[in-house]
């Protein structure tokens, strides 16, 4: 992918209490009064995430618009002084029936599955979230140059990210490191 000279920040949003107990979030819980918010670990994660964003003359910030990480994008954007624009393509992956399970119930379900081009009952494939990733990437990347560009979203939305700014397809995806509760991986041009 050629970066039109723009580098490109992904931050996982702070943990929440569904983090911490290894439960998967998905899509649900945004129709709930009180989705999952960042907690007191996941708060701190997004204000140290902010201070070292402070020097890095971030131009843009977009998020997926769920609470978990409008609430980390928040942080960061008052920190730096930038706007938040929401992006629904950055959302968190739909993960069906597997909603509010635990990762363990997640890696029985999938045994023997592809989780790249099959979902669980009622979401969508690791390939579907790549693509909706891919689609977000390129209208970003064309609308802007020569930009430092941060991406708050989910940790599979961001591996797929990652995956699409390393080049990687396929079974390759599934060996490239996870994104944790509020780490920054950096793409593009060098400091």
């Amino acid at each position: 992918m050629n970066l039109n000279g723009n580098t490109f920040f992904l931050l996982r949003h702070g943990q929440t209490d569904f983090n911490a107990k290894n439960l998967i979030a998905g899509l649900v819980e945004e129709s709930k009064e009180n989705p999952p918010h960042l907690n007191e670990v996941g708060e701190k994660q997004a204000r140290e995430a902010a201070e070292r964003l402070a020097h890095e003359s971030i131009g843009v910030i977009y998020s997926s618009p769920f609470k978990r990480t409008m609430q980390t994008a928040s942080i960061v954007s008052e920190r730096i002084g930038i706007d938040v624009l929401p992006d629904n393509r950055l959302r968190e992956v739909d993960v069906g029936v597997l909603a509010g399970k635990s990762i363990a119930d997640w890696e029985k379900y999938f045994e023997g599955k592809n989780v790249l081009t099959e979902g669980s009952e009622g979401g969508e494939s690791l390939n579907e979230v790549r693509a909706r990733v891919e689609d977000f990437l390129n209208d970003i990347n064309n609308q802007y140059k020569n930009k430092n560009i941060l991406i708050v979203g989910h940790g599979d939305p961001l591996w797929m990210a990652q995956s699409i700014f390393l080049g990687v397809e396929g079974e390759e995806i599934l060996k490239t490191p996870y994104i944790e509760n509020g780490e920054i991986k950096r793409f593009g041009l060098s400091p």
